[in-house]
């Protein structure tokens, strides 16, 4: 009877252990830690851009996202840069914009990896046929909880602006750099009060940047 016991607890315990198993290599299984590269790539998503797209080719369309973020970007097999997009937005963040330029017309984009030697990609934003929005879908993954709708009547807070103290010098250099950027698209746009506004967040809100010195000298000359 003794051994009887014995058997059973051994066959049980080994059981557990094959399942953990499994589940460690299930498809829910955590996704790999982000990479020095791929985190440069997923800050630099949340740049503020300013475009202004009339039946522009998606060639095209990347090559005005890379001049404003400096995202390297690449069409996956069968996504063709010559379709055109309509669309404008101003100061939103990349993500958005690709997310609301791609909705319905069966793109997404993921944030490339290094998985073996030789992947040139690492780091590039790769336009692809599908839903994905910087990770690739997993299938099996739980998906996320939708964020509750507030109720009837009421207007949702806005997002908080990150603090001012919590970005690091080089953080606030590209963010000034890229809303500088931005400035000198509505100028020869022709949009004046726009870019005025822009210049004066730089020296608001970077005032020790070197952007902040050309945005100075740009008010200097819309002021004459």
């Amino acid at each position: 009877m003794h051994r009887w016991s014995l058997f059973i607890v051994v066959v049980f315990l080994t059981a557990v252990a094959v399942e953990a198993d499994d589940k460690s290599k299930s498809p829910t299984a955590a996704k790999p830690e982000d990479s020095p590269t791929v985190k440069r790539t997923r800050q630099k998503l949340e740049t503020p851009v300013t475009v202004d797209f009339k039946d522009e080719r998606l060639k095209d369309v990347l090559d005005e996202f890379k001049r404003q973020t400096e995202i390297s970007f690449h069409l996956d097999a069968g996504v063709s840069g010559n379709q055109s997009f309509t669309y404008a937005a101003k100061d939103k963040p990349l993500k958005d914009v690709l997310d609301e330029m791609f909705k319905g017309r069966g793109l997404g984009y993921v944030i490339g990896r290094k998985m073996k030697e030789g992947d040139r990609y690492e780091g590039w934003v790769i336009i692809n046929q599908s839903d994905e929005r910087g990770d690739p879908i997993v299938k099996g993954a739980t998906p996320a909880k939708p964020e509750p709708k507030p109720a009837a009547g009421k207007t949702p807070a806005p997002p908080a602006r990150p603090k001012t103290g919590s970005e690091t010098a080089s953080d606030a250099e590209r963010l000034a750099a890229s809303k500088l950027k931005n400035a000198k698209v509505l100028l020869e746009n022709g949009k004046v009060e726009d870019a005025r506004e822009f210049l004066e967040q730089i020296l608001t809100r970077w005032p020790d940047t070197k952007a902040a010195a050309e945005a100075k000298a740009l008010l200097g000359k819309l002021k004459n």
